[in-house]
């Protein structure tokens, strides 16, 4: 969510062109967790990762659902894996912990040479227990409302959803 959080407090983000991730609702995988230990056998095995939506579309998502608009600017892999660098060098000279590290542009440059998440067999899950039963945007709007009711995100930023 860091993404939606960026891009709502800036309205430009910079993202990698190509990356796709899994995202999903904890009270989905709070449910699965449950369903795991109280049905079915104890050597199952569930695989649970949501939404294959890729930063841009997350992005895009969110300014739908607040009514603000988001830019969103790509940028190539190696250039991402570069950023990363010199996150940890920044922030190992200056002891702050920093929004990027080498090794997440590693890995998000992999995912976006890979094309990103393409197929996830979540079968077992969604047979045994409907997974997954949240809307991706419902799961961003409920994020979003927490955020500003929690004080990160002015009314302003949260939008719509603001209240």
């Amino acid at each position: 969510m860091a993404p939606v959080l960026d891009g709502l407090r800036r309205s430009l983000v910079p993202l990698p062109k190509g990356a796709c991730f899994g995202m999903v609702d904890v009270r989905d995988v709070a449910a699965v967790c449950v369903g795991s230990l109280t049905t079915g056998s104890a050597q199952a095995r569930h695989l649970v990762a949501g939404h294959l939506v890729g930063p841009a579309d997350l992005l895009r998502l969110s300014a739908h659902l607040t009514g603000r608009p988001v830019r969103i600017v790509g940028f190539p892999a190696p250039l991402l894996t570069a950023v990363g660098l010199l996150c940890d060098l920044v922030g190992r000279a200056t002891a702050n912990k920093m929004p990027l590290d080498v090794e997440v542009a590693r890995m998000t440059a992999a995912n976006m040479r890979a094309g990103g998440l393409q197929e996830v067999d979540q079968a077992s899950a969604a047979d045994a227990f409907g997974f997954p039963t949240i809307p991706l945007e419902t799961t961003v709007a409920d994020t979003v409302t927490w955020l500003h009711s929690a004080g990160y995100l002015s009314d302003e930023q949260a939008g719509n959803l603001a209240g």
